[in-house]
């Protein structure tokens, strides 16, 4: 698997053809869920053969925003089918990893391992010092989109996500949910400000 060169055309590809109204889903995004499943996927003791599984599908769970906003992930599937035989990858790893990026439309439902990992890495953010900028870029992009009138309707959204939302993996929930919990403080607390 030419790993290395797939990931500099889907770089690329982001780079490009992303509408300029995506404010979150972008390719600082892309980047952040790779990271996150690298370090959730080390420290969940993936195997070795399944780590490049992972992080394609982390690079291209959000792909097909490139050509969609509804139903993205169908299309980052298809894109996937289309161009990874021309980087080394075979049917098996294919499906592999169109089965990772599907789980990661909301609400997610994962059961293997490397879908828990890999839906964890895209919602990391929720359980980290970021959590706020982050939120911001995503409220941004939504409110561009027509998915959200108003600031107090942005907040109510993120309060019951936060409130309802559970990490799959052990690593997320030790690295994460003390944080997650404060951020949900921390947002019902400004929500009473106003």
């Amino acid at each position: 698997m030419k790993t290395k060169e797939l990931q500099h055309y889907i770089f690329n590809l982001l780079e490009t053809e992303l509408p300029s109204h995506l404010y979150y889903h972008n390719i600082d995004h892309t980047k952040y869920v790779m990271d996150a499943a690298l370090q959730l996927g080390t420290a969940e003791k993936v195997l070795p053969e399944d780590m490049p599984l992972l992080l394609t599908a982390a690079l291209l769970h959000d792909i097909g925003f490139t050509e969609t906003i509804k139903n993205h992930e169908d299309v980052s599937c298809a894109i996937a089918k289309r161009i990874l035989p021309q980087y080394g990858y075979d049917a098996a790893a294919i499906e592999t990893i169109c089965e990772l990026i599907m789980v990661t439309k909301l609400p997610q439902q994962a059961h293997t391992p490397l879908a828990k990992i890999l839906c964890d890495a895209d919602l990391y953010y929720l359980g980290t010092d970021a959590f706020f900028e982050l939120g911001e870029k995503l409220f941004k992009e939504m409110t561009a989109l027509h998915l959200v009138c108003s600031r107090d309707e942005w907040n109510g959204l993120q309060v019951q996500f936060l409130s309802s939302h559970c990490y799959f993996t052990n690593a997320a929930r030790r690295f994460l949910c003390q944080k997650e919990l404060a951020n949900l403080f921390t947002l019902k607390a400004r929500m009473r400000q106003y």
